[in-house]
């Protein structure tokens, strides 16, 4: 940016280049290759405020960027030479920031993954890495599930196959922690369920065929210990061809988002799944379950209430986890 204006290098004529103000308004159609107007390099947008922030967006078959600038005029002080006035950078002697939102960066925390710049185009956060932290086991017999593995932080509850709570469990906070093992009887023989266990550092979702006299693990994936029990390996193979139905998030819009959020999920067979929206911090902000329908189904949910940053979405039927990250505003 300079003289009021912003400069975008690099566009080709496949690009697809719009300038939105802060309020995610549209304040220049830029160019595209649908309307007789295709972009080239350099593209300058000028008459735009001085000192107000602009976002550019950039989307083509190759890549898609939405890139956060403060427009400036003449003479201002910029001592890393990135285009920004020291009095609007966040960091005037770095002149990788701003950044995009969503840029990998390094937060210097040892104990996150995936850091990425956030909303505001400056600060560098990650998620927690609960990798090997979850350690949990889930096992059935004599009609019963058995969960080892649980400490008095945890939060654990039995869904049955209507996603509706069959057994408290366990939690930190009614006076009854759980502890390890933990037992839940006089299920239904043959019935699925599924155990959801939740702490700060991580979240499962498992889900069990209860049997009786045999002793099994929770994953679809392992053998039966009663070669005998026919019925058993029957239902098993049932409930694996199900938790193997393919599900996808195809889309997330609008992206960066203000007040609603939509989500179009692609699933091959009616089921149900749980919809969750997590900070960078790891925590649940939103839940929900959603019945989703074959093919195409569409849910709308209200953001207005988040903080701004980015969140992860994540829908989960029970085998199957997908996800895909958001920006709030």
């Amino acid at each position: 940016s300079a003289n009021g204006g912003i400069t975008i290098t690099g566009l080709t004529a496949e690009e697809n280049m719009k300038v939105f103000d802060d309020d995610i308004n549209i304040v220049d159609g830029g160019c595209n290759p649908w309307n007789g107007n295709p972009c080239s390099s350099p593209e300058t947008i000028n008459g735009l405020i001085v000192g107000a922030r602009y976002y550019v967006s950039i989307q083509s078959d190759n890549c898609e960027e939405w890139i956060p600038i403060i427009v400036t005029g003449v003479g201002c002080t910029d001592n890393d030479g990135d285009g920004i006035c020291a009095s609007d950078d966040c960091d005037d002697n770095n002149p990788s920031l701003p950044a995009t939102p969503g840029t990998a960066c390094n937060d210097g925390n040892s104990n996150t993954i995936n850091d990425q710049i956030q909303s505001d185009g400056c600060t560098c956060a990650g998620t927690p890495d609960n990798s090997g932290e979850c350690d949990f086991n889930v096992t059935s017999s004599n009609g019963g599930i058995t969960i080892t593995g649980l400490t008095a932080a945890d939060n654990m509850k039995i869904f049955d196959n209507d996603i509706t709570v069959v057994n408290g469990g366990c939690n930190p906070w009614n006076g009854n922690p759980c502890s390890s093992p933990e037992v839940i009887n006089g299920l239904t023989v043959g019935a699925n369920y599924y155990v959801s266990i939740e702490s700060d550092d991580c979240q499962e979702w498992i889900p069990i065929t209860v049997i009786g006299s045999s002793s099994i693990s929770s994953m679809p994936s392992s053998p039966v210990q009663d070669d005998n029990s026919a019925d058993v390996r029957n239902e098993l193979d049932a409930q694996k061809r199900v938790f193997e139905t393919s599900l996808e998030i195809t889309n997330l819009f609008p992206n960066p988002v203000r007040t609603e959020l939509t989500v179009e999920l692609n699933s091959m067979k009616e089921q149900e799944g749980l919809l969750r929206v997590f900070d960078i911090n790891g925590r649940v902000v939103v839940e929900k379950m959603l019945s989703l329908h074959t093919d195409l189904t569409t849910y709308t949910m209200d953001v207005q209430a988040l903080s701004s940053g980015v969140y992860q979405l994540s829908i989960n039927n029970g085998k199957e986890n997908v996800k895909k990250r958001f920006v709030k505003h």
